[in-house]
């Protein structure tokens, strides 16, 4: 029979492992926003990246943007422009975004991109948060992209990235309605602000996430053969 102290023990390591695996979820659960993007979670790649959005829960969001920020480093690493481009259907187009013209270094408190609304812009803290805690400055630019809405049917587009110091995260937001043709809300779509794409370091390495998940399974291993 096991006696209170090791039923103490064992509930109190279940306790942990279940809080551990909770915490697991949230940092790669599909958090708050309607837009996803794949690859889901920031990581190091190469130029030019390719990447695919949609839209779940059956909505659209209209007037799509992207919406990039890079460090001071990787602005100062890159010359000419960052190009966008993608197939819509049966069209194809591109954007490009000239660095002595598109792109804007962040700074007061006001959430970024402008004109969106409360819940959908990125505070700066958090956009540098993603960028791996930089303490540098950041640049931002936004533009619009695709032919045609963006629905549940994934679509992808290529971020051409010329940069020797490639630091860089990729979100997409839209609005979610339209009347007659023109846009009557601000931009209150967006990717959730946890699982950008873009090029980086993932946040939190897999082998820290399964070294834990050994230990705490051996704790309880271990607690579990003594009771």
């Amino acid at each position: 029979m096991i006696n209170t102290k090791h039923r103490l023990r064992i509930t109190l390591i279940q306790i942990v492992l279940l809080s551990a695996i909770v915490s697991i979820s949230t940092v790669f659960g599909e958090g708050t926003g309607l837009i996803r993007i794949d690859p889901a979670i920031p990581q190091v790649v190469s130029s030019p990246a390719e990447f695919t959005i949609w839209v779940q829960n059956g909505e659209t969001a209209y007037d799509p943007h992207i919406f990039l920020v890079m460090t001071q480093t990787s602005y100062d690493s890159f010359s000419g422009n960052v190009r966008v481009s993608w197939v819509d259907g049966v069209v194809a187009g591109y954007v490009d975004l000239w660095k002595e013209v598109d792109w804007t270094m962040a700074s007061g408190s006001d959430k970024l991109p402008p004109g969106t609304t409360p819940g959908a812009g990125y505070t700066i803290a958090s956009l540098k948060s993603h960028l791996s805690e930089t303490t540098e400055d950041i640049w931002w630019a936004f533009a619009p992209i695709l032919e045609n809405p963006l629905d549940g049917t994934n679509k992808t587009f290529t971020v051409t990235f010329p940069a020797t110091s490639p630091h860089m995260i990729v979100y997409i937001l839209g609005r979610s309605t339209e009347n007659g043709g023109l846009y009557d809300t601000e931009y209150d779509m967006k990717v959730p602000p946890t699982i950008p794409g873009g090029f980086l370091i993932p946040e939190v390495p897999y082998g820290t996430i399964a070294t834990l998940i050994t230990m705490l399974g051996a704790f309880y291993v271990f607690y579990a053969k003594r009771a």
